[in-house]
């Protein structure tokens, strides 16, 4: 395995008052296919925002405590996960082939999964500020981070990457969140990750941006530990993003709800959906209008799922997003990638895929947003 790619680590450092001590404990974090990722969780016991920390493929985790605990000492709540198949996490060890290009398809199709399910624990923790969530990572683990980043944009306002990486998919969401800040350190003997650093500056255009570079080989974890003052360098910036103005919180509502749309679709879970849909919702597709109650659109998305299994469902691009000043209504545009296995009348399966895009209009019912009317349009992969 080689070390080049597979520095995986996210560190995060904050002085913390000498008396703060953080409630440290051992989880465990359960993958969609039921591989159990090990982690540590810094609990500050109080409401605060979260870091989520890959740590890195070759080293322990124990190596994070200090900054664990400097971090929740900050008040913020900090998961830090084994990436599967490494150290005492399950699954199976992933070995770099030589191809970035291969890397990169591999750590999206085969360990964002575990990037979400990570993220969904932090979240899922009653006292974090779920609008408030900073992502980090080295190597891959910045790529993960970078994953997390364009799912939950703006919810994940802020990243740090020690050598990092990106795709076609993050290169569109860089280039269309100007407000998501980035600080990147990088060694000038790294090539590859050099190349990504520097495109996602020219990509990002927030100032709170920071681009660090060193000139010895360095990778991942090895660039702290060549410069310990990076560390204070961090934490100045994260205190600063953390303690930034939040964002839109209505904003975030509706992309909460399209991130459980998803969960749901995954799941097959139509019934976790009802929630969301209106009394009456109406669909436009395929040049016709129809009107239909809760039930009736539960029902049709049940029939849907009991023939269709997703095995992806991706935003190709971040959402749009748009509440009226008395936040009431909302609309929002998605574009969405989707894998799937259909399963015909005769009892044999079919693998398939398709774009979808899909306009979505909201209103708030009983102090919940609920969809009202969907429009939308796919097109089949070939």
């Amino acid at each position: 395995m080689k070390s080049v790619l597979l520095g995986l680590l996210i560190t995060t450092c904050v002085v913390a008052p000498a008396t703060a001590r953080a409630d440290q404990r051992e989880v465990e974090v359960t993958a969609t296919d039921g591989i159990k990722l090990r982690a540590t969780y810094y609990d500050p016991g109080k409401p605060g925002p979260g870091v989520i920390l890959f740590q890195q493929c070759t080293r322990e985790r124990k190596i994070w405590e200090p900054m664990g605990t400097a971090l929740s000492g900050l008040g913020a709540h900090v998961l830090v996960v084994t990436p599967r198949g490494t150290q005492d996490s399950q699954g199976a060890q992933w070995d770099y082939d030589g191809s970035l290009e291969h890397a990169l398809d591999y750590w999206r199709k085969n360990w964002s999964g575990d990037a979400e399910s990570a993220y969904q624990w932090l979240i899922a923790r009653p006292a974090v500020n779920q609008d408030n969530i900073v992502a980090m990572g080295a190597g891959c683990g910045a790529f993960l981070a970078l994953l997390n980043a364009e799912r939950h944009y703006p919810a994940v306002r802020s990243a740090v990457f020690f050598s990092d990486f990106v795709d076609d998919s993050t290169r569109r969401f860089l280039e269309n969140s100007p407000r998501f800040a980035i600080f990147s350190a990088v060694s000038e003997q790294d090539p590859m990750s050099l190349s990504s650093a520097k495109e996602i500056h020219s990509l990002s255009k927030n100032t709170a941006n920071r681009f660090q570079t060193y000139p010895e080989q360095a990778h991942g974890f090895r660039l702290i530990e060549n410069h310990p003052e990076l560390e204070t360098t961090v934490i100045d910036w994260i205190k600063a993003q953390m303690l930034g103005a939040p964002s839109d919180p209505r904003v975030n509502e509706i992309l909460r709800i399209h991130a459980a749309d998803r969960a749901a679709h995954l799941r097959g879970d139509a019934s976790d959906m009802a929630a969301r849909i209106a009394p009456e919702v109406i669909a436009v597709n395929e040049g016709k209008i129809t009107r239909e109650t809760r039930a009736q659109h539960v029902k049709h998305l049940e029939d849907y799922f009991h023939r269709v299994q997703h095995s992806a469902w991706e935003d190709v691009e971040p959402p749009i997003v748009h509440v009226s000043p008395d936040g009431t209504t909302a609309w929002a545009i998605f574009h969405v990638h989707s894998a799937y296995i259909e399963t015909k009348p005769d009892g044999t399966k079919e693998a398939g895929g398709f774009k979808g895009t899909w306009m979505s209009t909201y209103e708030k019912i009983d102090g919940r947003w609920q969809v009202t009317a969907v429009i939308t349009s796919r097109e089949e992969e070939k």
